[in-house]
């Protein structure tokens, strides 16, 4: 059994915990704060840990980045989630996505949108 100021801890170094943290201050407009919370996510869940950890922990920061303004260097991860792998979602079905609503008509996510490259089917069957 965890001792009460050790389950605080524990609790306050939870995935969950930490991306609601992140979320939370980036809808507060507060870059500092949203930083650092996908920063200690990103040492309490290192990419190495768990892949859908991982894929989750990329598509958290990219929802606050946009939602800090930060929509090229949101832009630019998704980029590189979905060249990295099967990122579960292709861009079109993003631009439907009400979490990326505020960059919809944004010019560099509608090029990231339109691409091809972004669109490919995740599986190809074989």
């Amino acid at each position: 059994m965890l001792k009460l100021e050790d389950q605080a801890e524990f609790r306050q170094n939870s995935f969950n915990y930490l991306v609601f943290k992140a979320c939370f201050h980036a809808l507060m407009e507060q870059r500092d704060e949203t930083l650092a919370a996908l920063d200690r996510l990103a040492i309490v869940f290192p990419a190495s840990r768990d892949f859908m950890d991982h894929y989750l922990k990329q598509r958290i920061q990219a929802i606050c980045l946009i939602w800090l303004g930060e929509t090229e260097e949101a832009v630019a991860l998704l980029e590189k989630m979905l060249a990295n792998g099967p990122a579960f979602f292709h861009a079109k079905a993003a631009a439907r996505h009400l979490v990326f609503y505020p960059i919809w008509q944004d010019p560099v996510f509608r090029r990231f949108v339109e691409d091809p490259r972004n669109n490919a089917p995740a599986f190809s069957g074989q």
